[in-house]
C-alpha cells in the first residue's frame, strides 16, 4: 500500500511535467515562405517582394494541404511576375524542411530549427531573402502591415514570453 502511495504521489508530481511541452514550429503544421533574390541589387531586391506579393496572393486560394501538390501554380506566378518586370532570371520553387534562424514577426517570435516551407529561388538566389508563416498566414508585407489570421495555437512566444501547449494524453486517445 506504501509502495502505491509513492508511485501516486509521483505519479502527481512528475506528470504535469511531462504534460507540459513548449509549443515547437515543427510540432505546429506551420508552413514558412522563403523568398531568395537573384542578386541584392536594389532592383532585384524590389523584384523578389513583387514576386512574394504574387506567391502570396496565389497561395491564399490553396489549402493548406494541398500546397506541396501546388508548386507549379506558385512557380508560374513568380515566373509571370518576373517576366512581367522584364527579368530574364528564372525562378524555382521547392517544397521541404529547411533550417531558419529566430525570426519575429511583430510581438511572435519563432525559435531557430528546421520547418516545413515553400522555398522561391530567383536566377542565382544569391541576394538578400524574405520570409513569413504561409500557413497560418503571418507575413508583414511592409513595416505596418500583417497578414494573421489565426494566432491561437501557433504562438511559439509572445512578447517575449514562452507559450505552452498542456497536452493530456489520456484524452488525446480519447479524441
Amino acid at each position: 500500500m506504501r509502495t502505491r502511495n509513492v508511485l501516486l504521489i509521483a505519479l502527481f508530481l512528475v506528470l504535469p511535467i511531462l504534460l507540459i511541452s513548449p509549443v515547437k514550429g515543427e510540432d505546429m503544421g506551420l508552413v514558412r515562405l522563403h523568398v531568395i533574390a537573384n542578386s541584392d541589387s536594389d532592383y532585384d531586391q524590389y523584384v523578389k517582394l513583387k514576386v512574394r506579393d504574387s506567391v502570396l496572393k496565389v497561395s491564399a486560394e490553396i489549402p493548406p494541404e494541398q500546397i506541396e501538390n501546388s508548386l507549379p501554380l506558385l512557380e508560374d506566378a513568380a515566373r509571370v511576375t518576373l517576366a512581367s518586370y522584364g527579368c530574364n532570371p528564372s525562378a524555382r520553387v521547392e517544397f521541404g524542411r529547411f533550417d531558419f534562424p529566430t525570426k519575429t514577426y511583430g510581438n511572435v517570435t519563432l525559435p531557430a530549427g528546421e520547418y516545413t516551407a515553400v522555398r522561391v529561388i530567383i536566377g542565382d538566389g544569391i541576394g538578400h531573402n524574405w520570409w513569413c508563416v504561409m500557413y497560418p498566414p503571418l507575413c508583414f508585407t511592409n513595416e505596418t502591415t500583417a497578414h494573421f489570421k489565426d494566432d491561437s495555437i501557433y504562438t511559439l512566444t509572445q512578447n517575449g514570453k514562452p507559450k505552452f501547449k498542456v497536452k493530456l494524453k489520456i484524452l488525446e486517445l480519447f479524441d
